[in-house]
């Protein structure tokens, strides 16, 4: 299998080995997707969430680019530290740091609480779990992309 430009056959094979762990995460991910798309029918919990951390940090520590990797979860990096005030204890943490539900509209209102889904509902607006849905999925695109062209810039300076 020929990947990247480079010489270095330990390099490519610690890439090839990732490419092999991330292809059955990709067809999981893809079939819970398909599920969990609204309205949804299963829920995510906590066995996907391990799974897919552990594997996509195998993957960053054994293809060698942990540092990437990390840069591509910007938007969950950006979530922690919404909820750090909450979870260190210097603001008060709800049990459930959830939207608010309107069961007359069928529409979500974001509280104070610290998380990436409120902080979008007190910017935009209320809208619709799909509506959300679609946004945060935007929003991890576009970090994506981001995080993309910030390590084509960084590839030549920092290793």
């Amino acid at each position: 299998m020929q990947i990247g430009a480079s010489t270095d056959s330990e390099y490519k094979q610690a890439h090839a080995f990732s490419i092999y762990l991330v292809q059955p995460l990709l067809a999981t991910s893809l079939a819970l997707l398909s599920y969990n798309w609204y309205p949804s029918s299963v829920f995510v919990g906590d066995t996907y969430t391990y799974f897919a951390g552990m594997t996509m940090a195998v993957v960053g520590i054994l293809g060698h680019f942990s540092e990437t990797l990390l840069i591509f979860f910007i938007p969950q990096v950006l979530n922690f530290l919404l909820s750090l005030p909450q979870l260190s204890g210097y603001v008060k943490c709800p049990r459930h740091r959830l939207p608010r539900f309107d069961p007359q509209t069928g529409l979500l209102t974001g509280t104070n609480d610290g998380t990436v889904v409120n902080l979008f509902l007190r910017q935009f607006g209320r809208m619709s779990e799909k509506s959300i849905c679609i946004l945060l999925l935007i929003f991890q695109a576009i970090g994506c992309c981001f995080c993309f062209v910030l390590r084509w810039f960084l590839a030549g300076w920092y290793k």
